[in-house]
């Protein structure tokens, strides 16, 4: 008969347990936030948005007249604009993942121009001038290499930091030459009619580092905000051993939608 003696002497020193540790205090171990979205792998974001501030331009271009060298000074201000934006990852953890993202810009500007022209009949008498080069195209584009690092800040709201190498290719209308009129007899003075323009092309490399906020509204579809800094140099060469340095990039801030598979 000592078999049910055991059992109620083991349900007494469970129940005095009990009270023991609800008198010191005992709180059970805290529950984890779920996360954002769900842990699905694969990550996928669009967003639209605007880059912030500008970059100023300003370079020479030269070509050859009447056996000597015209020469352009050319100022510009490349401002931000809106972009588009699109990024695929995958998440190694909870807290680790990789991503690549793409980007796309572009926007118009004028060029304030004044320069020389060599006069027809006497050798090293320049003549001056100023112009206006308008709508000048610039266009953007941008691969950023991205390691994540994820942080929950509640049980729908995440926080990705991101940071890495980006890949730049511009393209930018520059003023080459310029078409003017000439009046007889002394040829003293010149009207620019026109501004010659070309399209030129390069890459650079440079770098990203960001932060994106995701809000989940279901287990796989979420909303989210982006803030993006990257910038990167190309130098242009614009004719007769001139060159031009295009900055790239600046402060982005974009919204969109997160989706998770």
């Amino acid at each position: 008969m000592r078999k049910p003696v055991v059992i109620v002497a083991s349900a007494v020193l469970a129940l005095l347990g009990s009270e023991v540790r609800a008198q010191q205090g005992w709180v059970p171990p805290p529950v984890q936030a779920k996360p954002a979205m769900s842990d699905s792998r694969w990550l996928f974001a669009a967003n639209y948005g605007f880059q912030l501030g500008s970059n100023d331009l300003s370079y020479q271009a030269a070509f050859p007249l009447y056996d000597e060298q015209a020469l352009i000074n050319a100022n510009q201000t490349l401002s931000g604009g809106s972009f588009f934006d699109v990024s695929a990852g995958f998440r190694m953890g909870r807290k680790f993942g990789v991503a690549l993202a793409w980007h796309t810009l572009q926007n118009t500007g004028d060029a304030d121009l004044e320069g020389t022209l060599p006069h027809p009949i006497y050798f090293d008498r320049p003549r001056a001038f100023t112009a206006t080069a308008t709508d000048l195209d610039y266009d953007e584009q941008a691969f950023h290499l991205q390691a994540l690092w994820f942080m929950q800040l509640s049980d729908k709201l995440e926080l990705a930091i991101s940071g890495g190498p980006s890949f730049f290719r511009m393209n930018q209308q520059f003023a080459r030459a310029v078409a003017f009129t000439e009046q007889p007899p002394d040829y003293t003075s010149v009207t620019v009619e026109s501004v010659l323009v070309d399209d030129l092309t390069d890459n650079a490399v440079g770098f990203n580092a960001g932060a994106d906020f995701t809000y989940a509204l279901t287990s796989k579809l979420g909303a989210g905000v982006l803030l993006r800094y990257c910038r990167a140099t190309a130098t242009f060469d614009t004719g007769e051993g001139q060159t031009a340095d295009v900055t790239g990039g600046g402060f982005q801030v974009a919204g969109g939608v997160r989706f998770r598979f």
